[in-house]
């Protein structure tokens, strides 16, 4: 059976790196770049030399070890302009008319970066935790807003027995559904010469 020398792939464990500390090959450090603490070794000698700067490994005088997960999340309420985020931070944001929660993924803590504008996200920086949905509606919300539509149907005439709330017009047949918002009012002439109404909205 071969032997191995445990001597030669030793580890020295020096704790969390510093920039004023001399480093040899071999040496073990943990370091926190952004949000993510991981363990490095030394390949080389260095000072001052960090071992990763924004998820970027400093590959000529270190190697990861242990890579490390992003330290939990810190919710930091309503987005503050003037306040410095740093990565896995989350506020609630309002934009237009959309309260969302956004989650701050740059490794670079920075202050003044709006999470999104025009409904359009600031990706450099943050990204959704949380989509809201509009306070207001209007036809281009449809997509948001689908589950809450309400579809009624009615026709004009009422000599049929089974025919009940019968209405004049799709205006009408609004009016008594209680629809505060239409997206869609529609009339069809069947061929009987009935007129069948149908409107959409909530």
């Amino acid at each position: 059976m071969a032997t191995i020398d445990l001597g030669k792939i030793s580890f020295t464990q020096k704790g969390t790196w510093a920039s004023g500390t001399a480093y040899t090959a071999k040496d073990v450090v943990q370091y926190t770049d952004g949000n993510d603490t991981s363990s490095y070794v030394a390949i080389a000698s260095s000072t001052g030399q960090a071992p990763s700067t924004n998820g970027t490994v400093n590959s000529s005088n270190w190697t990861i070890f242990a890579k490390g997960a992003a330290i939990g999340s810190t919710y930091q309420s309503t987005f503050v302009s003037g306040t410095t985020y740093k990565k896995g931070d989350v506020v609630q944001y309002t934009d237009g008319d959309i309260t969302s929660s956004f989650v701050y993924v740059n490794t670079t803590p920075a202050s003044g970066q709006t999470p999104a504008t025009g409904g359009t996200v600031n990706t450099t920086y943050w990204s959704y935790l949380a989509k809201g949905q509009p306070q207001t509606f209007s036809p281009n919300d449809l997509q948001n807003d689908i589950s809450t539509l309400a579809i009624r149907q009615s026709t004009n005439e009422d000599k049929y027995e089974d025919h009940i709330n019968c209405v004049s017009g799709p205006e009408e047949l609004a009016e008594q559904a209680e629809l505060i918002n239409v997206v869609y009012s529609g009339t069809k002439v069947l061929d009987n010469g009935m007129n069948r109404f149908m409107v959409i909205g909530k």
